[in-house]
C-alpha cells in the first residue's frame, strides 16, 4: 500500500507522513488488530468458568454462559478497537492539518551522514 499525500509541494515537511486519506489509521500488524477482541473474548469466557470453579460446580455446567460471554466479549473488544482506531486517526489528522497550516514551524532538518556524527577514533595499542 503506497502512501500518497494531498498536500501541495510547498507544504510538505520532514515531519509529515503521506497517507491515503485524512482519517486513515496507521497500518498495524495483524496480531495487534485482533489482540483486544481476543483478550475480551477470553475474559468473557473465563469469568463464567471461574464462577463454576469457585462454586464447586462442574466447569462446563451452564456451557451457554461461557459461549455467550466469549461472543459478547469479542464483539465488545472489536467495537473498542474500531473506536480507538477512529480516535487515533482523527488525532493524527488534526496534527497533519496543523503542520500543513504552519509549515514554518516544522522545517525539514538537514540530513546528517554517519561520518559527521561519529567522533574521530584513535586506537590505543
Amino acid at each position: 500500500m503506497g502512501y500518497q499525500t494531498n498536500l501541495p509541494e510547498n507544504c510538505r515537511t520532514g515531519y509529515d507522513r503521506d497517507y491515503d486519506d485524512e482519517l486513515t489509521a496507521i497500518p498495524r500488524p495483524t496480531i495487534q488488530e485482533i489482540r483486544l477482541p481476543l483478550v475480551a473474548a477470553f475474559v468473557g469466557t473465563g469469568f463464567p468458568l471461574l464462577r463454576n470453579v469457585l462454586l464447586k460446580r462442574p466447569v462446563y455446567a451452564g456451557i451457554q454462559l461461557p459461549i455467550l460471554g466469549g461472543i459478547i466479549g469479542y464483539v465488545f473488544g472489536s467495537s473498542v478497537e474500531k473506536w480507538r482506531d477512529r480516535r487515533y486517526a482523527e488525532h493524527w489528522a488534526t496534527i497533519r492539518h496543523y503542520i500543513m497550516l504552519h509549515p514554518e514551524e516544522f522545517e525539514a532538518e538537514e540530513r546528517k551522514k554517519y561520518g559527521d556524527l561519529f567522533l574521530e577514533w584513535h586506537p590505543k595499542r
